[in-house]
């Protein structure tokens, strides 16, 4: 991923102190409480797919690699019906009628044909059928029953010569299944079993004679690579930063942009990363992750790269960045929205697959860079009326972050007046 896309250079190394806003490390994913049927956007988010249906597409977007897409070759299998109708019924049995019907919520309808479909082992009916018993769409739920056809599913995916989109889905909802304990009691190392098959298979491979932008990729192959970087990043008592790492970094080089946020604010506070890496290669870590999360529409990114720069004294980018962060989050009038109008926005913004605390901490963060900029008259022209106005929101927001960020800044402007 090139740099040409961040706003300012960056020059210095981050404080290792860290403060408590890393984002997305409790989604509602891994807290169970979304559902993860549904179609997704052309623009990968997490979000989305936790909230609506199968992934039905490649990764389609920017890539952190000299190539601007890495996509699946493998040939797509025909769904096309054996069969032209339902007996007794004017529903034709073809599986993109039962997608239609799906994404229209006509659930039984919809099951109707997949579990026809699924008869003659259409791997694509299987695995909507197998989801529809899992959550009880258009039939009673049967938890059990589901993961066992989600198991199938899998295991006819890797015998048959066709798109693995449905074989990491399945891995991705088995995982999930085991992460929740629905169907079976909650085995996380299981769980993490499941999510590692996808991972992997999607995983680059520069030793490989395949074109990068040949090699397997799909949506849930990336979105099991997430979820093992949430794993780990959470996992009590001792979180494994390491791999979390270079999980997300996997997931950012697949063009997750929540995971190129994670990648510059881990290596901003040097959790996981190369300890040894000289200071140059730090900051170029950063600029080239934050930076191209930011571009990519990430608020979290927007807000914690205005604080970087702050901390570096480049003011320009800092004040860009905040403000940037800012007017995202305004009203649809442009006048300034209350807090969970302002979270509720971002949210359901594409590329913000952050939580909800990690939302709210990087508006208060914005606004505290602001106040400071129009304090001493940097860039902004100096404004203690208007400081006053950005610094009261942020500590309305959460003042806790701001007492950790102002002794953060004080410690980083002192080192810089020692040198």
């Amino acid at each position: 991923m090139s740099s040409e896309n961040s706003t300012a250079n960056y020059n210095g190394s981050p404080n290792s102190e860290k403060i408590n806003h890393l984002a997305g490390t409790e989604d509602a994913v891994m807290q169970g409480n979304a559902n993860p049927v549904g179609e997704l956007s052309r623009s990968f988010s997490v979000s989305r797919v936790l909230a609506a249906s199968p992934v039905t597409s490649d990764l389609k977007r920017s890539k952190m690699s000299r190539t601007s897409s890495r996509m699946s070759n493998t040939s797509r299998r025909s769904t096309a019906s054996v069969m032209p109708f339902l007996s007794g019924y004017a529903i034709p049995v073809t599986i993109e009628r039962g997608k239609e019907l799906y994404a229209a919520k006509k659930f039984r309808p919809a099951y109707t044909i997949f579990d026809k479909l699924a008869q003659s082992k259409d791997v694509a009916a299987m695995y909507y059928k197998s989801v529809m018993l899992l959550d009880g769409l258009g039939i009673p739920e049967s938890n059990r029953e589901g993961l066992l056809a989600l198991k199938k599913t899998y295991e006819k995916s890797v015998r048959t010569a066709c798109d693995p989109k449905y074989q990491h889905l399945s891995c991705y909802q088995i995982g999930l299944a085991y992460f929740r304990g629905m169907g079976a009691r909650q085995d996380l190392n299981e769980a993490v079993r499941w999510w590692l098959k996808a991972a992997n298979e999607v995983k680059y491979d520069p030793s490989s004679q395949i074109a990068f932008e040949n090699q397997i990729n799909t949506e849930s192959g990336t979105l099991c690579q997430i979820l093992l970087a949430k794993h780990y990043a959470t996992r009590r008592p001792n979180p494994d930063w390491e791999k979390s790492y270079n999980w997300y970094k996997e997931a950012a080089q697949n063009g997750s942009i929540e995971s190129l946020f994670q990648v510059g604010v881990l290596t901003w506070y040097g959790l996981g990363c190369d300890p040894a890496a000289d200071e140059k290669k730090t900051h170029e870590t950063i600029q080239t992750f934050l930076g191209q999360a930011a571009v990519g529409g990430n608020v979290c990114a927007m807000a914690n790269l205005a604080f970087y720069c702050l901390q570096k004294q480049l003011q320009e980018g800092a004040f860009l960045w905040a403000t940037k962060a800012i007017e995202t989050v305004k009203g649809p009038t442009g006048k300034k929205a209350t807090l969970a109008e302002a979270v509720k926005k971002v949210m359901a913004m594409p590329n913000n697959d952050n939580d909800v605390e990690s939302v709210t901490k990087a508006i208060s963060m914005a606004y505290f860079v602001l106040a400071h900029l129009h304090n001493v008259g940097a860039v902004a022209s100096e404004d203690k009326e208007k400081a006053g106005e950005f610094f009261e929101a942020a500590s309305d927001i959460d003042l806790g972050l701001v007492h950790s960020l102002t002794k953060l800044l004080e410690s980083e402007l002192a080192i810089k007046h020692d040198e």
